[in-house]
């Protein structure tokens, strides 16, 4: 019995796609924001400032 096409997954590996994510500046910027992120107890600017972060 052949396989059905639902059965067969293509997987994409992940390792090269981080690897680009890291090494283009506007991407690795823009995932730094929460390490650079400033917090101020008397306002809420997004969810890094919350309670429950």
């Amino acid at each position: 019995m052949p396989p059905l096409v639902d059965s067969i997954f293509n997987y994409i590996p992940i390792t090269p796609q981080v690897k680009v994510y890291i090494l283009n500046p506007c991407l690795a910027n823009l995932m730094s924001y929460c390490s650079q992120f400033t917090y101020d107890p008397n306002e809420i600017g997004n969810i890094f400032g919350g309670s429950h972060y």
